[in-house]
């Protein structure tokens, strides 16, 4: 009876380890992923979750955001959905935001294109006032700048703004 008992034990425990070394590869293969962190943030966004938007910036982009009077607006947000996102390949853009990342600190001094990379994102944002707030109604675009310190570290965003 004891041994059958221990079995079943190291069955669950075996059981619960797999479980978790999957979870953990599919976290890190979303970090590794800057697409997918788009994806959260827009998902976030229509959420009206801002907590967990602001967690998908860097850590100064966070402070920004935490130590302004952010106005998120949800109140007069139906939804928003992600329609596009392209990944920017302009040589010269590219040099230019690592140049931005390294001058506010956010990556190394020796970041290359591995640590940063710019994405054009079109979505389209339902408002329930089209004429309150700081957004207009419909489709936008807009270009996001995602930055990590290294290729183990998680993408995060640095930058959006207008294409």
């Amino acid at each position: 009876m004891k041994k059958i008992l221990c079995a079943l034990i190291i069955c669950m425990f075996s059981s619960f380890a797999t479980g978790c070394s999957k979870d953990h590869r599919q976290v890190v293969k979303n970090q590794n992923n800057p697409k997918i962190i788009i994806e959260e943030y827009f998902n976030h966004w229509n959420n009206k979750d801002s907590n967990k938007m602001i967690l998908l910036h860097t850590e100064a982009r966070q402070k920004d955001y935490r130590n302004s009077n952010m106005q998120w607006e949800f109140d007069n947000l139906m939804s928003v959905k992600l329609l596009s996102c392209e990944e920017v390949t302009s040589k010269s853009l590219i040099e230019d935001e690592i140049k931005r990342a390294v001058d506010a600190k956010v990556v190394p001094k020796d970041a290359n294109n591995e640590n940063v990379k710019c994405f054009n994102v079109k979505f389209d944002i339902k408002l329930n006032n089209p004429n309150e707030g700081s957004r207009d109604d419909g489709v936008s675009q807009e270009r996001i700048t995602l930055v990590r310190n290294d290729k183990n570290s998680q993408w995060l965003i640095q930058d959006m703004g207008e294409a």
